[in-house]
């Protein structure tokens, strides 16, 4: 089943390619560091993903969209199980306003329900670190109500950098500004 060409791989390339709006045939496939098949398509597209996992009532197909409300459930009663202990994907999942996980190469995607948008952003040089000073800018710079969620993601990675004498010595934080804004 783990083979790109397995009917159930198919399946999710499929899928994927309904839920992103995205052209299956262009739609590049990879393998993981586990064997599995993993698949690359623009960040709209992925984000167009996003959003339907944070508003089913777009999602065409009945059974996909049953599956998806019921995914996004587990996630938010076991947020811990989808990544770890003070891990990005885990801290904004206990917002049960937000769906969000990580992804290959840093790649890391998060919507909003209530506010029905979605964000799928690359780190260049593949680096989970920066994700949560990221997430917590983008949600900042539109003025998220839930300042919880944002307290949070700075515990997980903090503004402070730090020697190893505890003194301050830099600082991290997001360098840029969402279009429109």
């Amino acid at each position: 089943y783990w083979q790109p060409s397995h009917p159930l791989q198919q399946d999710i390339l499929h899928t994927l390619a309904d839920m992103a709006e995205y052209p299956v045939d262009q739609i590049k496939v990879g393998v993981d560091g586990c064997g599995f098949p993993i698949f690359a398509l623009p960040l709209k597209s992925i984000a167009t993903a996003y959003l339907k996992l944070a508003c089913p009532e777009l999602i065409r197909d009945a059974g996909t969209r049953e599956a998806v409300q019921r995914m996004v459930r587990y996630m938010h009663a076991a947020p811990d199980s989808i990544a770890s202990h003070q891990f990005i994907c885990s801290e904004l999942l206990r917002d049960d306003n937000i769906v969000a996980k990580g992804g290959a190469k840093g790649v890391y995607c998060f919507s909003l329900i209530r506010e029905r948008v979605a964000f799928a952003l690359k780190v260049i040089d593949g680096s989970e670190t920066p994700w949560p000073i990221t997430v917590a800018s983008i949600l900042e710079q539109i003025g998220y109500s839930n300042q919880a969620t944002i307290d949070r993601l700075y515990t997980v990675v903090p503004k402070e950098i730090k020697n190893d004498n505890h003194i301050v010595v830099g600082e991290r934080r997001a360098a840029f500004t969402l279009a429109g804004k």
